[in-house]
């Protein structure tokens, strides 16, 4: 190996630093895509299995929230009002609430798992809204906080905010007020949603039948081409091809520059096949030199924590870029490959 890389110093060094940019950008791409993957499986952990959206049409009538309780007597599943806003006096912003007007199952929550019953005056919040702190004020009404969901452990729960229907309408009583509509979700685990909107449509038709109601599903299903457009995992996607490119580029390059070894190599007899035979080899010891110097680079940024990321995450990955060394050798041979056969032993005294 160092006997090819001090004849051919600067193509070496390219195809080492090519090879280098490839097994960095397989590496961080597979860690990207970790990180989405687990983030997805605790938001499928912590989601309901079965949701709709419940769209109410007030057509210039008044609807309260003692009507919508009414309508949803012998209704089963959590039933949440939407779009609801709340903003807090010692923190900026306001924020959009998930409001339980009925609670027949459990909430799943990230930080401690599932709570049958939220409590009148509590709150579930976000750590990323409020520090640890055992209260929290909402428009001169001081609410008890039940439990802070950890942004750290479920990221996807960045701002969400958890509370009882009572409270919310308590606090917020204009909220129906010069309402053309009125938003609810339904969400189950156990229940046959249809089946509990039909008892809803029925019972709000009982208050007015001049009200139009209507659902649709929501989809809980995350598309791979979601993982695929994440920031940073196209980023690395696209290194990783780029490096590909060029590897491929700088390998060719090397057989120009060996066009009159390999020439007269081949007027003393050596065949294609064991000139490409031989090269495969020195590029197969670059590779495995680059891999090297790869893995050590990583498991320094791996110590250092600029990238959380799992032991045996990272053994896998290291495992992962072992064997696209097979891969990676072939892209870097098969236009070289083509290159030598063309090349004449009479190219050698031109």
């Amino acid at each position: 190996m160092f006997r090819v890389y001090k004849r051919y110093k600067i193509v070496s060094t390219l195809i080492i630093l090519n090879f280098i940019c490839v097994f960095f950008a397989l590496f961080n791409s597979l860690q990207s895509y970790t990180e989405i993957r687990d983030a997805l499986n605790i938001q499928k952990q912590y989601d309901y299995s079965r949701r709709i959206e419940v769209g109410i049409l007030l057509n210039n009538n008044s609807l309260d929230y003692e009507d919508i309780i009414k309508s949803l007597k012998n209704v089963k599943g959590n039933i949440y009002f939407k779009n609801a806003r709340i903003f807090f006096p010692d923190i900026d912003g306001t924020f959009v609430s998930e409001v339980i007007l009925k609670q027949t199952e459990e909430i799943p929550v990230p930080s401690i798992g599932s709570i049958t019953k939220l409590p009148r005056g509590e709150i579930i919040i976000a750590d990323n809204i409020t520090d640890k702190s055992k209260k929290i004020e909402v428009k001169g009404r001081t609410l008890k906080i039940f439990d802070i969901i950890s942004t750290e452990k479920a990221p996807y729960s960045k701002g969400r905010i958890i509370m009882n229907g009572i409270d919310y309408f308590d606090i917020f009583p204009e909220t129906l007020e010069n309402q053309d509509g009125i938003l609810l979700e339904f969400a189950s685990n156990n229940n046959d949603l249809v089946k509990e909107y039909k008892k809803f449509k029925e019972n709000l038709k009982k208050v007015s039948k001049k009200i139009n109601v209507s659902y649709r599903e929501i989809k809980n299903e995350v598309h791979p081409f979601d993982i695929l457009m994440s920031s940073k995992y196209s980023i690395f996607l696209a290194l990783l091809a780029f490096a590909l490119i060029n590897t491929v580029i700088v390998s060719q390059y090397w057989i120009v520059v060996r066009k009159r070894e390999i020439s007269i190599r081949k007027a003393f007899g050596c065949s294609d096949f064991m000139i490409i035979k031989n090269m495969s080899f020195e590029i197969l010891q670059l590779l495995l030199l680059a891999a090297v110097i790869s893995g050590l680079l990583q498991l320094v940024i791996y110590k250092r924590n600029i990238f959380t990321i799992s032991l045996s995450s990272y053994v896998i990955a290291i495992l992962s870029i072992l064997m696209v060394l097979s891969i990676t050798m072939f892209l870097s041979m098969i236009i070289p490959s083509y290159y030598v056969t063309k090349i004449h032993p009479a190219d050698g005294v031109k």
